[in-house]
């Protein structure tokens, strides 16, 4: 397994002009570097908490920026966790609401939705498989992380997440190769913690 494992995902780029703000958003793409897994066991040994739950609607967009250039942003959501299948710390119950760190944000002067590694953010309401990591082992900030951003973000109800809609390549894999792969490591989770409760 080839790891790439930045805490916090951040990629420079420029907004050359600001243009017209139409009523439907832009949807920009940000390059990323994000840790890949060959399978499921991996990703789960990654993780410090596997849980299933419901995005709340609570959230909170940061954004920052240097000389007034955009160099970082991402969402912080709330989770209502309603079973929990791996937890290092021991300290969570169902029930507990933990923060979310998406990696997905939105600029209202631009009118822009930016997708860090080509993530979407998961829809209020709906119910989620997630691997997640800690922060507080690296930032000493409490929020979690989905392993391999997109990877440890498993939908459990159609929300739009899990189609094929990007344009790159990933590891040298055309678009389509790459989200199969995605797909049918989802499909492994959902089969192993999901269909077997």
């Amino acid at each position: 397994m080839k790891k790439i494992i930045p805490i916090l995902i951040v990629s420079i780029f420029l907004i050359s002009s600001c243009g017209t703000v139409n009523d439907a958003p832009i949807h920009y793409d940000v390059d990323a570097k994000t840790p890949y897994f060959d399978n499921l066991k991996e990703m789960e040994d990654f993780s410090d908490l596997i849980v299933k739950g419901i995005r709340q609607g609570h959230e909170e967009t940061i954004v920052t920026t240097v000389n007034g250039n955009i160099v970082s942003g991402y969402t912080f959501s709330s989770f209502q966790i309603t079973d929990i299948y791996k937890d290092d710390s021991g300290s969570l119950k169902s029930g507990d609401i933990i923060t979310i760190l998406e990696n997905e944000y939105y600029v209202q002067a631009t009118n822009t939705i930016y997708h860090v590694a080509g993530y979407d953010m998961m829809v209020k309401g709906k119910e989620y498989l997630l691997f997640l990591t800690d922060s507080k082992k690296s930032v000493n900030q409490d929020y979690y992380v989905a392993a391999g951003v997109n990877f440890g973000t498993v939908s459990l109800q159609a929300d739009g997440r899990n189609e094929l809609k990007t344009l790159r390549t990933y590891k040298d894999m055309d678009v389509e190769t790459f989200y199969n792969y995605y797909d049918s490591l989802w499909k492994e989770a959902i089969k192993k913690y999901i269909s077997a409760e």
